[in-house]
């Protein structure tokens, strides 16, 4: 993580709490999370069938590293009915994103990084010889249209990463690798809570609704994600809207993400600050 992600977090008050899509502080303090964990908390914060399998795995002490082969199965079924054009893919537990580009890149120095939500990602499609010229490893987030641009990039992609919600357990980074054959890219352990929560976590995704886009001035709508392209400076913006009790992404290159509920008035101060940056 970027130094100036770590600034822009330590700005956002202790969290006493967490609710859908907001968090209060000790004093009461509400913020709108338009952060989500990067796309963790993209069904809420404590909510669902996720948070009641990691109490169960909790209760069970299943926080120890293990290659549970019976949860990769299932975690895979999950992620066959979640992303069928994806497969056939062998699916690999990594401890976190970074940890898996540490890996793709010692054996694929031309390693190019996709985010299937990116602005860039439909002009990248567009250009068949750059994806042909690199090993690809594309970041896929939910709720965007299967078809197009992300059918497009799967089906070009070696590595798929989706962005699930894990319930705030772990960084773990589920990885398709599109070869068929035993992947080279070898994981250190993860926990057996880690690997059923990300079950869990693929099945209650395919299942929820689909999320509109919202416009807002400043930033470029891709399905729910909202990329900023104003000019002001990301810091200043990021500090005007946390003052407004809203909390953006604390990386730029990194998509805020429209709420899966928002209330008229939120919508009203989401897009007041917006134009007042």
């Amino acid at each position: 993580m970027s130094t100036e992600y770590h600034d822009l977090l330590s700005l956002l008050p202790p969290i006493r709490r967490a609710r859908g899509y907001r968090l209060y502080t000790a004093d009461n303090r509400r913020f709108l999370d338009l952060w989500q964990a990067g796309g963790r908390a993209i069904l809420g914060h404590r909510g669902g069938k996720v948070v009641t399998r990691i109490k169960q795995d909790l209760d069970r002490g299943l926080l120890f590293p293990s290659y549970d082969r019976t949860r990769t199965r299932r975690l895979v079924q999950a992620l066959t009915s979640l992303l069928p054009g994806a497969f056939p893919s062998i699916a690999t537990v990594f401890p976190s994103i970074e940890s898996f580009l540490h890996r793709a890149r010692s054996t694929a120095p031309d390693l190019l990084v996709v985010d299937s939500a990116a602005p860039d990602a439909e002009r990248l499609v567009a250009s068949p010889s750059k994806l042909a010229a690199a090993a690809v490893a594309t970041i896929w987030r939910p709720f965007l249209d299967p078809e197009g641009v992300v059918g497009t990039l799967l089906e070009r992609s070696r590595w798929i990463l989706p962005v699930l919600p894990d319930g705030g357990l772990a960084a773990a980074q589920v990885v398709l690798d599109r070869i068929a054959e035993p992947s080279q890219l070898h994981a250190d352990p993860v926990s057996t809570a880690s690997i059923g929560s990300l079950a869990v976590a693929a099945y209650a995704v395919r299942d929820a609704p689909a999320r509109p886009e919202l416009h807002i001035p400043g930033f470029r709508s891709v399905g729910p994600y909202l990329w900023y392209e104003g000019a002001t400076p990301y810091e200043s913006l990021f500090r005007e809207f946390l003052q407004a009790g809203i909390l953006l992404s604390p990386d730029v290159n990194t998509p805020s993400i429209i709420p899966g509920e928002l209330s008229d008035g939120e919508r009203a101060a989401l897009e007041r600050v917006a134009k007042e940056s």
